[in-house]
């Protein structure tokens, strides 16, 4: 079982699945309502009922993104999973396989689109016979990739997701001897969190540069301490985390409705971080298995790689305006397709992956 590598049929492990699916599905919804903002409307403005609830989508769900490091530390920094150099090593590998793979394949097209945008097949062609893919090219992409400069916005994840598992076997040696050591352990990176920002600001140097977000390591920690608490975590605590978080989501849009203006939210913000844990602890007591949650479950990664392209295909080629609808029909309608899409690249890039991999092991 990998948090994000393929998929186990354990039952303590079988909600991790549905959780998966459920947050790669809202980092689409996040992104279709975000790139709307970007091809139909001025970036950064609140002019509009369609731009409050727009925006309002693209902050509320950065909670998404914490529970993929959430997912992360609940099965690595459990008791019983083995959390070593060695037994990770696969996953590692594999996690540079798809940062090789799709970085190059992104930076590729920045070198060759550079700041045009697409609105056609026809000037994709045009644009590779004025500006063809050479050596220089591609030499100038890799080093990008391992730079990690030039490269598509959702990349990020990439980058921190294989510190994060570079740095798992220390953090689980440092909290295997003793329970509360996780406790410790996420109180110390809260206040290092805090302090990080200010010992950037006055000496100009980022330690990021070298380590995940701060924030991103906090919610694996998290999640290895939700491990340790599941057997206290009841059905009738997963519905009522449920129902506060929708009761929050609720009331954020009217809040933001009726002040005609939108309260800003990151992956570090209070109300995101109590969010991420109330809809892990939601699905905490989810076990009945499904063949097809497993399937998609298991293409998550390549479909959260891949569905910004789609999300570009959509509205600058196909031309497709949510604004043109109501939202209500035309986001979900929108992200239900991007979703499909993605996922249907994905299942098939996970074959080739398997393969490549099969390859490159029995060498």
């Amino acid at each position: 079982m990998s948090s994000l590598l393929g998929t186990d049929r354990k039952q303590e492990y079988i909600f991790i699945n549905y959780l998966r699916v459920f947050a790669c599905a809202l980092i689409i919804i996040k992104h279709v309502a975000g790139s709307c903002l970007d091809y139909f409307f001025s970036l950064g403005g609140y002019d509009g009922f369609y731009s409050i609830i727009l925006w309002s989508i693209n902050y509320i769900l950065w909670f998404a993104v914490n529970l993929f490091f959430m997912i992360t530390g609940y099965i690595y920094l459990s008791d019983n999973k083995e959390c070593t150099y060695k037994s990770i090593s696969k996953n590692i590998i594999r996690l540079f396989l798809y940062l090789f793979i799709f970085g190059i394949l992104f930076t590729l097209l920045l070198e060759i689109i550079g700041g045009r945008r697409l609105y056609s097949i026809g000037d994709f062609i045009n644009i590779l016979k004025t500006h063809p893919i050479t050596i220089d090219t591609v030499t100038r992409s890799i080093g990008s990739v391992l730079t990690a400069k030039n490269q598509w916005g959702h990349m990020w994840f990439m980058y921190d997701i294989i510190k994060i598992y570079i740095i798992l076997p220390i953090i689980k040696s440092f909290i295997k001897d003793n329970d509360y050591n996780i406790y410790i352990l996420t109180g110390l990176l809260c206040l290092f969190n805090i302090f990080i920002p200010i010992f950037t600001k006055y000496t100009g140097i980022s330690i990021y540069n070298f380590l995940p977000s701060g924030i991103y390591i906090i919610m694996t920690c998290i999640g290895g301490l939700l491990s340790k608490l599941t057997d206290k975590i009841n059905k009738t605590h997963s519905i009522i985390c449920s129902i506060v978080s929708a009761l929050i989501i609720v009331f954020y849009f009217i809040y933001n409705i009726n002040n005609k203006s939108v309260i800003f939210l990151g992956t570090s913000s209070t109300l995101t971080i109590i969010l991420s844990i109330l809809i892990f602890v939601s699905f905490i007591n989810i076990n009945i298995d499904n063949k097809i949650v497993r399937l998609i479950s298991k293409c998550t990664l390549v479909i959260y790689l891949i569905h910004p392209m789609m999300i570009h295909i959509y509205y600058g080629i196909i031309k497709f305006n949510p604004l043109k609808y109501n939202l209500l029909f035309s986001i979900p309608f929108a992200s239900i397709v991007i979703f499909v899409l993605s996922f249907t690249f994905g299942f098939v890039t996970e074959i080739l992956i398997n393969k490549i991999q099969s390859l490159v092991s029995n060498k």
